[in-house]
């Protein structure tokens, strides 16, 4: 056992390294060797997933989608999300793949779980703005718009590093509804933080006239 968890620790750690380096092939080959370790030896389902084998599907799965091989890139999200249910980047980036392909039912879905898992150190506005887009590009423009919002209210704050995905956030909305003062408000603060002042000052102005109509 002592043997396996030593090579599995080799092989990630090198894989993750062709991975960053962008020889993709060299790292699917190291994450398959993972796999295959635990699955020659071990079958118990716990067992697998305490090896890291369940991470081991996911790193070969970002190696696939980088390759544009999106159908076993799907297949390796799915046996991780199987391997450890509740994966949350595992769905999101299978979510991901979905809405490349225009599959937003199935993409909204996988945002859903990654929504729901119990994970409470990670940030989800990411995955509401996910789930927003797709509801977006589906015409579900209502169920866009509070996703939107619900993004932006886990993610605003008053530092340079939400900004960027701020903007984003309230771009989207303001296509949504151009009529909503708070929207050009906050992305003129955003604007502002950015050192973008023209920008800032014109948000700022329509969110006034508005706000007096």
């Amino acid at each position: 056992m002592e043997k396996i968890v030593e090579d599995e620790t080799y092989y990630n750690n090198r894989g993750l390294c062709y991975y960053e380096s962008g020889e993709y092939e060299k790292a699917i080959s190291d994450f398959t060797k993972i796999i295959a370790l635990n699955t020659d030896d071990y079958g118990d389902l716990i067992c697998l997933v305490r090896s890291g084998v369940a991470l081991a599907y996911q790193h070969r799965a970002n190696c696939y989608r980088e390759l544009g091989e999106l159908e076993k890139a799907i297949a390796d999200y799915s046996e991780s999300i199987h391997l450890m249910f509740d994966n949350h980047i595992a769905y999101t980036s299978r979510g991901e793949i979905y809405e490349m392909l225009g599959e937003y039912e199935k993409a909204v879905a996988d945002y859903n779980a990654a929504i729901q898992t119990d994970d409470e150190y990670f940030d989800k506005s990411t995955y509401f703005y996910n789930r927003g887009r797709a509801y977006f590009l589906a015409g579900k423009y209502d169920e866009a718009a509070s996703d939107f919002l619900e993004a932006i209210e886990i993610d605003y704050s008053i530092e340079e590093k939400n900004c960027e995905l701020t903007i984003l956030l309230l771009n989207d909305l303001i296509k949504l509804n151009p009529n909503h003062a708070d929207t050009y408000f906050y992305r003129g603060e955003c604007y502002k933080i950015l050192g973008k002042s023209d920008e800032a000052e014109v948000d700022f102005k329509k969110a006034e006239e508005l706000c007096k109509n």
